[in-house]
Parts: structure tokens; C-alpha cells; sequence
């Protein structure tokens, strides 16, 4: 987890990069938060996103991107999915996970 963490550059993602996350191979899908001020609309300051069989809250602080929490879940691999590429099982929890990274934005 580490590694892809060290991997993001160090400050908040374009659009595109969100975007391309999920051509990586252990990345399931990605819930971004963008920013609400005109100026910050087009980067992403947190995120949710599932890596392999857990869930990952990130957020972008002024020392990088850093993880604020994680959650294992054995189901995720396998689960049928939305149009939106979450798993309907954990549509709510990912939402919810969501709302706590945005506390720290």
C-alpha cells in the first residue's frame, strides 16, 4: 500500500490522473474528492479507493498524500458491480468513508 502511496506525486491530482488510477491493475475503482472552490474544481484532494480486498481513504496534506483510514473487506474481489464500477455491497460504506476523508480536507 506504501508503494502506490509513494507513488502519487506530491499534490493534489488532475482529473487525469484520477482517471488513469484505475488502469492499475490492483486498483478496483477510485471515488475522488474534488475541490469546492472555482480554483481547486479540477483537482482531487482525497480519495476512496478499493485496492485489491480493502477499501483506502486518502487525503493530500501540505507533507503529501497521506492514508487517513482502511477497512479489509474478503468480498471485494468477487462482487457484482455497479455502473459506476463499486460493488453494490459496499456502495454505503464507500460513501461513508468518503464523508470521513472530507473531514480532513
Amino acid at each position: 500500500m506504501s508503494g502506490l502511496v509513494d507513488s502519487l506525486p506530491d499534490q493534489p491530482l488532475p482529473r487525469s490522473t484520477v482517471d488513469s488510477l484505475t488502469e492499475h491493475p490492483e486498483i478496483s475503482f477510485v471515488g475522488p474528492l474534488y475541490g469546492e472552490r472555482p480554483q481547486n474544481r479540477d483537482s482531487c484532494h482525497g480519495m476512496v479507493i478499493a485496492i485489491n480486498d480493502r477499501l483506502v481513504g486518502l487525503a493530500w496534506k501540505q507533507s503529501g498524500w497521506v492514508v487517513i483510514e482502511q477497512e479489509a473487506y474478503d468480498e471485494l474481489a468477487n462482487q457484482p458491480k455497479g455502473s459506476d464500477g463499486i460493488p453494490f455491497t459496499l456502495q454505503s460504506e464507500m460513501q461513508e468513508m468518503q464523508n470521513r476523508v472530507a473531514q480532513h480536507l
